[in-house]
């Protein structure tokens, strides 16, 4: 009985991921990298850096960043669907929301928020499924307004289970963030191996936003070194997707493949959305695959000497990057080790079946 309904959740999750949260994410991806092109193209030369330029490229890259500034918020209601269908799904949206909150953040010193990041944003859409499931299971549906009554208890709970969860995030987040402070020595071997794992094992937490800080800080010191290793390690998994993609290609729904082929292209631009549906969906293996990748990737930036003077623009921004093709090896590199490890850990369903992932 117990595995039955973990099927019928994996089935609704895969299915919301299908027909919502792909849909979602390659739409904001084409708003940001074709901003991004804009500002190449018709702004080139105006700004110091990709994205500050024309009028029309600055439209585009805020309607992206308007997408971005939502898609946890889309996450957790996806998963508290999941769980507890529509009746779940302020409590997800009202979850997903507060763990938006914050990303606002100084290095080395000043304030950093307690986000969890998208897995905090999967957490509060549990909470918020799991109560009306849970209420269901011990209540039943007593009344017409029972569903009221489920949703309005599933909003509290979420409420202060993710503040709490803000809280332990919060103290996390400072802990990498003095660990990065403490090796302030670029050439640490052991800042590379920290920066692969802060940018893949949960994008968007504080974790993420720490390497970001500390990679500008290098950059204002005229070290980019580590810039260049935030880089290759963000665009190691949808590398590896990409790759994991052409050996398991029968296996994946349509809107898998079209997710994971145009990660790579979306990949130019730095951008490395693509890969949250497969956080989503498969959690321990996307934290066990990427951070290796990751890892990888940003540790042989490190021993090729690379380095990237901007953040933002990924490969569009080459001509601000200090030996860009070995930046792109190291990328290659890491996300075959990560497509590698995928496709071990990856059950292929027998012919006839769809269900690639179990």
């Amino acid at each position: 009985m117990i595995k039955h309904r973990d099927c019928f959740f994996k089935d609704k999750l895969q299915n919301y991921t299908n027909i919502l949260l792909i849909p979602f994410c390659v739409l904001m991806v084409i708003f940001l990298l074709t901003g991004l092109l804009s500002e190449l193209i018709f702004g080139f030369g105006t700004g110091d850096t990709l994205g500050e330029a024309t009028g029309f490229g600055t439209i585009l890259l805020s309607i992206g960043n308007i997408f971005s500034k939502v898609l946890f918020i889309a996450v957790s209601g996806i998963v508290s669907m999941s769980l507890g269908d529509e009746t779940a799904l302020a409590g997800g949206i009202f979850g997903g929301y507060l763990v938006t909150f914050g990303y606002s953040y100084s290095f080395p010193s000043g304030s950093i928020t307690g986000s969890f990041g998208l897995f905090g944003a999967i957490l509060s859409g549990i909470i918020a499924g799991g109560t009306i499931k849970l209420l269901r299971i011990f209540f039943g549906d007593l009344k017409k307004t029972s569903d009221i009554l489920y949703a309005f208890i599933s909003i509290i709970l979420t409420l202060f289970l993710t503040l709490a969860m803000g809280n332990i995030a919060e103290i996390i987040n400072s802990a990498c963030t003095m660990t990065l402070g403490a090796l302030m020595n670029y050439e640490n071997p052991l800042v590379y191996v920290l920066l692969g794992v802060f940018v893949s094992v949960n994008p968007g937490s504080g974790m993420y936003i720490s390497a970001l800080s500390f990679s500008s800080a290098m950059i204002s010191s005229g070290e980019f070194t580590p810039a260049a290793a935030v880089i290759s390690a963000s665009l190691a998994p949808v590398v590896s997707l990409f790759i994991a993609c052409l050996f398991t290609w029968k296996s994946l729904y349509t809107a898998e493949k079209i997710s994971y082929l145009s990660g790579a292209a979306f990949g130019v631009g730095g951008i490395s959305v693509s890969a949250v549906p497969y956080y989503l969906l498969h959690p321990f293996k996307a934290v066990l695959s990427f951070s290796l990748g990751s890892i990888l990737s940003s540790y042989l930036t490190y021993m090729f000497s690379a380095g990237a003077e901007n953040l933002t623009g990924g490969f569009l921004s080459a001509y601000k990057m200090h030996r860009p093709w070995f930046i792109l090896l190291a990328v290659f590199c890491g996300g075959l080790l990560s497509a590698a490890i995928n496709i071990l850990l990856t059950k292929i369903p027998k012919k006839g079946k769809h269900q690639l992932y179990k």
